[in-house]
């Protein structure tokens, strides 16, 4: 299979993290694979990321009932069901595992997602590239788009599906394409898992010119200590996710307890915004509420920190604001109602509203206790809360950043140093030099 032929697990042994790029995710056939492998290996990498392009939408019971043929593997296939909810078009964030399993699904045809992806992958799978719908090694463009989505020395796999094993094999022009875009293929066949699969080839992306990429991912940070400033909302979770990737936190905040400032608010409201164009802050803020759903679902107790009860957003502007490519065929349509759509008329009773009055429901959606979930993400071993600790400036030399106090007085020192201070962030910042500082600009409270 193309999990055994990209070096695995062997390869990952003892790896921070490992990073897989897949061009069809096909109802989860090799994630599910690569996951339950993860879980059985005891030298596995810390952290499994896995992005997968899938060209429409697709539904939580047909990945289910697809795990049939794939005997072992349905539990885990129930717990990412779980997650697999309202997949419009675009990219979206499922964490697995307590979060030491990533999932990046990509909705869309495979030429744009490859082009708007920010990824850099140690193993890459292709699958389909004879189909017609998925990479076709002769089409230059898409093995440009994966190029730059690779390391020197990333492996690949490659199977077709085909109706004749002899139709499904590369040819010439193929070849040549694969290794003008820097792939190198070995000889040795790779087996199929699909019984309409032709045996398949691997290779390694291996160009013979120097790397020269303006804008592509950057290679992740080897794991060290580094210092947040801030613990609200922002710093918490940042300070998480560092330290859930093996670094050690030290998370310094001016109060003597986590959020106290704006994340000290009694209840925060967790929903997605709705946009007529479902423009980029739209779409966002569904990623936003999608991780952290998870995270409340993992880390605090329903009913008392959090309750994913729906929300009924009225909309005073008599709009509902719904896009309208939405509703331009029934897989978008359903898989949009999983986010937001028209109240209904028993709903607009209990919100003792009028029956006609412009309001959406968003069952997908909650009420938390800010201030329960910052606590949560600090609790983790790697993270040290020192409260009483106000930084005045920040000063670099030798590739260490050093926090300062009032009085000069270094608090802390790390090569790494990220500042959630909110409004403390600008004149923390101010004193760096210009060309280093990004323009800044206050909104209100929103995460």
């Amino acid at each position: 299979m193309l999990f055994q032929a990209c070096g695995l697990p062997q390869v990952w042994r003892h790896q921070a993290q490992w990073r897989i790029l897949d061009t069809s995710f096909d109802l989860g056939r090799q994630f599910l694979s690569v996951w339950r492998a993860w879980q059985q290996d005891p030298d596995r990498p810390r952290l499994l990321h896995y992005c997968a392009i899938e060209a429409a939408p697709f539904f939580a019971e047909d990945l289910v009932a697809n795990t049939q043929a794939l005997p072992g593997l349905e539990g885990l296939a129930v717990q990412l069901a779980a997650q697999c909810f309202g997949l419009l078009p675009g990219f979206h964030r499922i964490a697995l595992d307590d979060g030491r399993v990533l999932l990046t699904l990509c909705i869309g045809d495979l030429l744009p997602m490859l082009r708007a992806l920010s990824f850099s992958a140690d193993g890459l799978f292709l699958t389909h590239w004879r189909s017609g719908h998925g990479i076709d090694a002769a089409q230059t463009p898409t093995l440009k788009a994966l190029a730059r989505c690779c390391q020197r020395g990333t492996r690949f796999a490659m199977t077709a599906i085909s109706a004749s094993p002899q139709s499904a094999q590369p040819t010439p022009l193929a070849l040549a394409a694969l290794t003008q875009c820097g792939f190198i293929l070995t000889p040795t066949a790779v087996s199929a898992p699909d019984p309409m699969a032709a045996p398949g080839l691997q290779g390694a992306f291996m160009p013979t010119w120097a790397l020269r990429r303006r804008h592509t991912a950057a290679a992740p940070l080897k794991a060290g200590h580094c210092v947040v400033i801030g613990a609200g909302l922002a710093g918490a979770a940042v300070a998480n996710r560092l330290a859930q990737r093996g670094w050690q936190v030290r998370v310094l905040d001016a109060a003597e307890r986590p959020a106290e400032g704006a994340s000290a608010l009694p209840a925060g409201l967790l929903a997605p915004q709705v946009s007529p164009d479902d423009g980029v802050p739209s779409r966002l803020s569904r990623c936003g509420v999608r991780t952290t759903l998870q995270l409340a679902s993992r880390l605090l107790r329903q009913g008392h920190d959090w309750q994913p009860s729906g929300v009924l957003e009225h909309r005073i502007s008599g709009n509902t604001g719904l896009p309208a490519s939405w509703s331009s065929g029934p897989a978008l349509a359903q898989a949009s109602r999983a986010w937001s759509h028209a109240a209904t008329p028993e709903q607009l009773k209990a919100a003792r509203l009028p029956a006609t009055t412009s309001a959406l429901w968003h069952p997908q959606a909650a009420w938390i206790k800010p201030a329960a979930l910052v606590a949560a993400l600090l609790q983790h071993p790697n993270i040290r809360f020192e409260g009483g600790r106000c930084a005045a400036s920040l000063q670099s030399q030798d590739s260490q950043w050093s926090v300062m106090d009032a009085q000069g007085q270094r608090m802390a020192q790390a090569p790494l140093v990220i500042v959630a201070a909110a409004h403390g962030s600008q004149t923390l910042l101010a004193q760096l030099p210009e060309a280093a500082v990004p323009t800044l600009q206050a909104l209100r409270g929103q995460v």
